[in-house]
């Protein structure tokens, strides 16, 4: 019986199609086992390859992804999540030499571990019992997630003279972008809600599902961009990407028109006339001449709108005027009223505290933040965390100013300022990144970082390196 078993035609035959083999395992599990573990093994490598050793242009791509990606990136989920993985995990495996020697020698990391930690620790003080564990973890993502971008920014500028040109660069060709897409979409694919070019712009890319990021974060992250072209434009790049630059300058200046938001046009003004300070050839002379054609083109009368909340009836210059203070005066005199006692006024109503406002309330549309990074910190943290933070403004545009002075690159000094004017009347807490609007960490954070980076690295550190303190080069014309 057992040859027969063995030498039986039926013992010798191949299972057929779709037929379990021995054991019971079906090919197409087989194919799919297989395949699972393929791509679990490469994913595998694939985060070997990225995190076992520090890599300098992962860093760079993170950071300039973030920077970007408030133009692209469809809604706050993604952007944290950019964040998280191509910043903060890469950083926090970094070299502990580096670290000590790129970022925790920076005073500027200290002072703003000293905010966070000030502000997180009074918060729990003045909530007790009454404290939420999905809002301290939100402040705790906020605060690793702004000390890992503290980090990225220093590494990569401090490690490369160039480095800035390249995190900074897909900033404004992205916004560009953003707008080409936006201002067709916003007023030709839905003109029977927005007229143009009465209803203010939004960046139709992110919170589709809201109608597009709001009009002033629009404006102010064109602003932001748009400077952020200006000073590339200048620093001497190859003719072609000086004329992408041009470009980009005059698309994101008509769509920071567009959105008709004060806050921004302040601080295009203001960071553009810093601009011309810093700029010793005639580099400045284009950028001028485009901006100040675009701003007489805004000054023509707009076609009529009802809405005033979202839309202009009349020339828009006339319209900013007439629109007064927005209602931000009443805004801050409600949330001021709020705070009862000396305890809150000096240690705040905590990060948890509701900072919104109703339309009974202050009289115009529903107000989400405080609309102001100074009046938020008060809010929040109370005078002492207010004096800290206008102390760590303080101290960033001094260091902006000195990386001017010392190596010629305006750059830092030019974006900072366009955040510290644009965010008088506009914003929230100056670290938000998991909250509305988010935009602090990319308008003031940014900014300010990569100045203290460049003068920790380049002029304090210049003078225990006398061969580079001597170089009769600026920092702005050396290579990489």
């Amino acid at each position: 019986m057992h040859d027969f078993m063995v030498f039986s035609p039926f013992a010798m035959r191949e299972p057929l199609q779709n037929e379990p083999r021995e054991g019971g395992q079906h090919p197409l599990g087989t194919a799919i086992a297989t395949g699972l573990r393929t791509v679990w093994h490469r994913f595998r490598a694939g985060l070997v390859f990225l995190y076992a050793e520090p890599k300098l242009w992962l860093l760079e791509a993170g950071i300039a992804g973030y920077l970007a990606g408030m133009f692209l990136f469809p809604n706050i989920v993604v952007h944290t999540a950019w964040l998280l993985f191509t910043v903060a995990i890469p950083i926090w495996r970094w070299r502990t030499s580096d670290l000590n020697s790129k970022v925790y020698d920076d005073p500027g990391f200290w002072l703003l571990t000293g905010l966070l930690a000030w502000m997180l620790a009074t918060s729990i003080f003045v909530s007790i019992p009454a404290i939420d564990l999905g809002d301290v973890l939100t402040s705790l993502v906020d605060a690793c997630g702004v000390l890992s971008l503290y980090a990225g920014v220093s590494i990569v500028v401090r490690n490369r003279f160039q480095s800035w040109r390249r995190i900074i660069t897909p900033f404004p060709i992205a916004g560009a972008i953003a707008m080409l897409v936006s201002v067709p979409v916003f007023y030709w694919l839905r003109a029977d809600v927005n007229t143009f070019p009465s209803a203010r712009l939004r960046d139709v890319l992110v919170h589709i599902e809201n109608g597009g990021l709001h009009q002033v974060v629009t404006g102010l992250l064109c602003g932001a961009a748009a400077m952020s072209a200006a000073c590339l434009y200048s620093n001497r790049a190859h003719w072609k990407k000086q004329l992408l630059l041009l470009s980009c300058f005059t698309v994101l200046t008509s769509s920071l028109f567009l959105t008709h938001t004060r806050g921004a046009i302040l601080a295009l003004l203001v960071s553009f006339a810093v601009y011309v300070f810093t700029r010793k050839d005639r580099s400045w002379v284009t950028p001028s001449i485009i901006l100040t054609i675009v701003g007489l083109t805004y000054a023509f009368p707009s076609n009529p709108k009802v809405d005033d909340l979202t839309s202009i009836s009349t020339s828009p210059v006339t319209h900013l005027i007439e629109r007064g203070d927005g209602g931000r005066i009443k805004l801050y005199k409600h949330l001021y009223s709020r705070m009862d006692g000396a305890t809150e006024l000096v240690l705040g109503r905590g990060l948890w505290a509701n900072d919104s406002a109703t339309k009974e309330e202050v009289g115009w549309s529903v107000a989400f933040h405080p609309h102001s990074i100074y009046m938020a910190t008060f809010y929040h943290g109370g005078i002492t965390a207010l004096m800290m933070t206008v102390g760590l403004l303080g101290f960033g545009l001094l260091r902006a100013f000195a990386v001017f002075r010392q190596t010629g690159n305006g750059t830092w000094l030019v974006l900072f300022c366009f955040g510290i004017a644009g965010q008088i009347v506009d914003g929230s807490l100056p670290f938000s990144i998991m909250t509305v609007p988010r935009i602090e960490p990319i308008l003031l954070m940014f900014p300010m970082i990569g100045a203290s980076a460049a003068w920790c690295e380049y002029v304090r550190d210049a003078v225990r390196r006398p061969a580079e303190a001597n170089s009769p080069a600026p920092l702005e014309n050396r290579t990489s």
